[in-house]
């Protein structure tokens, strides 16, 4: 799929145009969304359009499950002790990074 910008109402049929993208697709393809919701219309789609199948080539998650996955999960026992469920995501200056007992 090429990049493009698609814009559309509630309704015109967004979900449908992406998913019959995907299927076309034969390399890997990530769709994120913003809400679990959005992530689950986004499977039954997938699940009515192709034979209730998800291709396995087709990664369907929430822009915040992605970010924990791909942006903190990777770094996690190098910076903290505590295990990584969530980001917290803040509009102002962040707190200053004081590192790890023990890291180089």
């Amino acid at each position: 799929m090429k990049n493009e910008l698609l814009i559309a109402s509630a309704g015109a049929g967004k979900t449908t145009y992406f998913v019959k993208e995907a299927l076309k697709c034969k390399d890997s393809a990530l769709i994120t969304t913003f809400t679990e919701e959005n992530a689950l219309e986004i499977r039954r789609k997938f699940m009515k359009l192709n034979n209730g199948i998800i291709p396995s080539n087709i990664t369907i998650k929430t822009w915040f499950s992605f970010l924990i996955e791909h942006g903190a999960k990777p770094y996690q026992g190098k910076l903290t002790d505590k295990r990584i469920n969530g980001l917290i995501l803040v509009n102002q200056k962040s707190v200053p990074y004081v590192k790890k007992k023990g890291c180089k």
